[in-house]
């Protein structure tokens, strides 16, 4: 009976499939479709688009293992010779994009790099430093890891000779808009002066850089430090009344110092004159000084000093209020990131410390002819300037003289925590 019933049932499915697809094509909005996809057919369907995705995958996957693939790139400009050798250009690493970290270590640990010259700081061995400090020791720090003691290793920190190289020199500048960008020229135009804004980590060498740019331009720089100078409210800044310039020792923050120095022969600056303005922001996190103004700056001048001897006379400078390099440096790399990032769409001019005593005229005539218009020097000025505040120490004497103070912990976490950073600056610190 279970049987003749199943063959009556069949017989009856039969006779309604012409039927039932008959109302099916009427009922459906589109003709020539009938009825919806049996879910074979979908599920076929599913498991293509799964193999088309994985095959896709595999292609990718091994074209990026072989350096084969072709990614679209978006061409704003040409890039330099140099930085296309450094990026993978023509004789360089090839069509695959180096990593980010591949970047940051071009020339760390080489003792040359293709058409650079590179000049020694200054070449210590481990005998020569102390393994560790004691808790009686300026700089002792209890959370720092020792390292083990090799007799034979040797550390060189060097600098690169290029004034242009990575982040140095001028970046950013138009040459088709008065003040290097079309951001500058609106903050000018709407501010009426150009505010150049040189914001340096202490300690880094702005007050002899400013002795001498003052001395060449005729003219006092501002600061957003009172430095025995008033407040001028048209600037809200705080700048000097005196011909001969503010104390240098009172431009360090020494206001009891009664010393004097070389006059500068000095005269303020009128209303749309532009101005140098000096601040430690954001190593100093002084936001809320009313003179900072960061959003009517036109241009920034970034000096710059490679971090060993930096924190040394930072210590110095402070002495028992210091902090240890291991705290020191994230401010000191973080200060020089930030105004980096932050230039945006106005002109940046970095320069280091290291040139000035190398060659502080060179460096002063790079800035002076890199400054949009407005400033007054001469030959004469700028004669006065080096004869008055010219490098009284050696190259050889101040440059890497911090490493002395160091423990060999110390020096180790700088050069394998901030050496690729150092890079970006022309330092290099190599352990041989």
């Amino acid at each position: 009976m279970r049987r003749a019933r199943a063959v009556d049932e069949e017989a009856k499915a039969r006779d309604a499939g012409p039927q039932q697809q008959e109302e099916g094509a009427q009922r459906s909005p589109h003709p020539g479709r009938i009825g919806p996809l049996s879910s074979g057919v979908k599920l076929a369907a599913v498991m293509l688009w799964v193999w088309g995705l994985y095959i896709s995958f595999i292609v990718v996957r091994q074209g990026h293992r072989d350096g084969s693939t072709t990614t679209p790139v978006v061409n704003v400009g040409e890039a330099p010779s140099d930085t296309r050798r450094r990026h993978g250009g023509a004789g360089g690493m090839g069509a695959r994009r180096p990593t980010f970290r591949e970047l940051n270590m071009i020339g760390f640990e080489k003792d040359s790099e293709e058409g650079e010259e590179w000049r020694t700081c200054r070449a210590y061995e481990e005998a020569e430093l102390a393994q560790h400090k004691n808790k009686n020791q300026l700089g002792h720090d209890e959370f720092l890891r020792r390292v083990p003691p090799n007799p034979q290793a040797k550390w060189e920190l060097q600098m690169t000779e290029d004034q242009d190289a990575e982040w140095l020199g001028l970046h950013n500048f138009d040459s088709r808009f008065e003040y290097g960008s079309k951001k500058a020229d609106e903050r000018v135009k709407k501010l009426g002066y150009c505010r150049v804004h040189m914001p340096s980590v202490p300690r880094t060498g702005s007050t002899w850089f400013r002795a001498m740019f003052e001395t060449a331009t005729s003219q006092p720089s501002f600061s957003m430090w009172q430095e025995g100078g008033t407040f001028k409210e048209h600037y809200r800044a705080f700048s000097s009344d005196d011909p001969c310039g503010a104390s240098l020792d009172h431009m360090e923050g020494r206001l009891q110092s009664q010393k004097k120095f070389a006059c500068r022969d000095l005269r303020p600056p009128n209303a749309t004159s532009p101005i140098l303005y000096k601040s430690h922001t954001p190593f100093f996190p002084s936001y809320n000084k009313p003179s900072l103004m960061p959003e009517e700056t036109c241009m920034l001048v970034l000096l710059v000093r490679n971090p060993i001897d930096n924190h040394d006379a930072w210590q110095r400078y402070m002495y028992k209020k210091s902090i240890v390099v291991r705290e020191y440096l994230p401010l000191w790399q973080g200060h020089l990131s930030h105004w980096v990032a932050a230039a945006g769409d106005i002109p940046i001019y970095v320069f280091r410390y290291e040139d000035m005593l190398l060659r502080a005229e060179e460096v002063l005539r790079r800035i002076l002819h890199a400054l949009p218009g407005g400033w007054n020097w001469s030959e004469d000025s700028i004669a006065k300037a080096m004869r008055l505040f010219g490098p009284k120490t050696a190259f050889e004497d101040k440059c890497g003289a911090g490493v002395r103070q160091m423990s060999v912990a110390e020096v180790e976490m700088v050069r394998l925590h901030y050496g690729a950073f150092m890079r970006h600056l022309g330092y290099r610190f190599i352990k041989k």
